[in-house]
């Protein structure tokens, strides 16, 4: 009952708006439902051209050429990745060559030192003689 109420009294409000919109003129309940379902029916076709124009776009074609262009970024980041990859082993190689030099170099340093101290002996030794 209250709903009936409820439904009763928004239909009231709605032909009062009506009336003060379109001047003296009432409507009846007849236009009043007509222009409630024209309202529902261009919703309902507006929503089925958006769903129908955003479903229906890609033809097998186009489908066809986003999967060649698709295999060929994936096949391009493979590349990109067996490049980054060679790049790493040639940077330890690298690295493992700097440090064998840098090993190297510390032992011609601690030759050096040792000769340089055995010449100052001797350079010693023959000024005390």
């Amino acid at each position: 009952m209250d709903s009936c109420r409820h439904a009763r009294y928004r239909t009231l409000k709605v032909r009062a708006a009506l009336q003060a919109k379109k001047g003296s003129r009432l409507f009846n309940m007849r236009e009043l439902d007509m222009t409630r379902e024209t309202t529902k029916l261009v919703g309902a076709v507006l929503c089925a051209v958006v769903l129908g124009g955003l479903g229906g776009c890609a033809s097998t074609s186009e489908v066809d050429k986003l999967r060649g262009e698709i295999d060929q970024i994936n096949q391009t980041a493979r590349n990109a990745a067996a490049a980054a990859q060679a790049a790493r082993t040639e940077a330890a190689a690298a690295s493992q060559t700097a440090a064998e030099a840098r090993a190297a170099a510390q032992e011609a340093k601690a030759a050096a030192q040792a000769t340089d101290e055995k010449v100052d002996r001797m350079f010693k030794k023959a000024m005390y003689k």
